[in-house]
């Protein structure tokens, strides 16, 4: 690692699994709890083996969304579960990314007319389902909405509001989210 990349790395805890591919089981235990890990730099020989673990260890979903955006440069955030999210969603057999994200911002917000305008960096979260640790990719893109239709939640997926906020309500909309989401406003340019 050359000196400037290193001031590029969050200060928080390093664990180091170079050669303990047997203790990743325990560190995603650690961080479920949250009992004495939140957020951590994870240290590994080689991110395709780290990856290879937790996918052996995990059931793996992967899910496509986007960060909608109108020409008033407003963005578009739906409250699910008591939560500020963005709408994504799991990838149906045969889809791609790129499709999944559009039909999900179509049946979660009611909106159609978008397109991609960009790609931005896929997030990788964990929770359990059914007692089992789930590692769910999500591909997330920059997608411009080209109509006027007002959003309409889907009720059916616990979504009780659709909006569109300006840039000063961002503040409120990121004490209450997820920290992969809080990673797609920032790769978005919409900065704490």
């Amino acid at each position: 690692m050359e000196e400037n990349e290193s001031d590029q790395l969050p200060d928080l805890p390093i664990i180091n699994l170079y050669d303990k591919p047997d203790e990743i089981a325990q560190t995603l235990v650690d961080f479920d709890s949250g009992k004495s890990i939140q957020e951590a730099v994870l240290v590994v020989s080689s991110y395709l083996v780290f990856f290879h673990e937790i996918k052996t260890n995990l059931k793996y979903l992967e899910a496509a969304g986007g960060i909608v955006s109108n020409h008033k440069h407003q963005v578009l955030v739906m409250y699910r579960l008591s939560t500020w999210d963005l709408p994504k969603g799991k990838i149906d057999a045969g889809e791609s990314p790129e499709v999944a994200a559009l039909r999900e911002i179509k049946e979660e917000c009611g909106i159609s007319k978008t397109r991609i305008t960009n790609e931005l960096i896929p997030t990788f979260h964990t929770y359990r389902l059914k007692g089992k640790f789930v590692l769910k990719k999500t591909f997330w893109f920059d997608v411009l909405f080209e109509g006027n239709q007002k959003p309409v939640p889907q009720l059916e997926e616990d979504i009780s509001e659709v909006k569109w906020i300006e840039r000063n309500q961002f503040e409120s909309i990121l004490s209450n989210t997820y920290p992969s989401i809080k990673n797609v406003f920032l790769q978005f340019g919409w900065t704490e």
